[in-house]
């Protein structure tokens, strides 16, 4: 159980560090697999940590099975969530663009009728009638 234990270790590590060479010298195990323990879902995951243990004549134990599962799961969640208050955030951010926009654009539009009216030598007076 040497080898899941490896595994279990550097998924406890992913989930205080993204330094990829940390983990490998401290698990033993290949950066390759940590990179795949990082970007893969929980199927995946499970699958190739099957694949090498089976290899080496080791059995894969259900609860680290789920406890795995569940771990990226969360992840993966954490992550969607992240996405999904970026995206709310980006569209906010788009949306006062806009109306920022809107009204520096009324309020130019405001100073190039009132530079037209004084150069038709309107009084300020008439000019503010004007404008209400």
């Amino acid at each position: 159980m040497k080898n899941a234990n490896k595994v279990q270790e550097a998924i406890e590590l992913l989930k205080r560090t993204t330094n990829v060479k940390d983990v490998s010298k401290t698990t033993g195990l290949q950066k390759e697999t940590i990179i795949l323990l990082i970007e893969s879902d929980s199927e995946m995951i499970e699958r190739v940590i099957k694949s090498f243990l089976n290899d080496k004549g080791y059995v894969l134990e259900e609860p680290f099975v789920n406890e795995l599962k569940r771990s990226i799961e969360l992840r993966d969640k954490y992550l969607s969530d992240q996405r999904t208050r970026m995206e709310g955030a980006e569209e906010e951010g788009i949306r006062m663009g806009i109306e920022i926009s809107r009204k520096i654009g009324r309020e130019q539009i405001a100073i190039k009728v009132a530079k037209s009216m004084l150069a038709k030598k309107l009084s300020l007076e008439e000019i503010l009638t004007i404008q209400n």
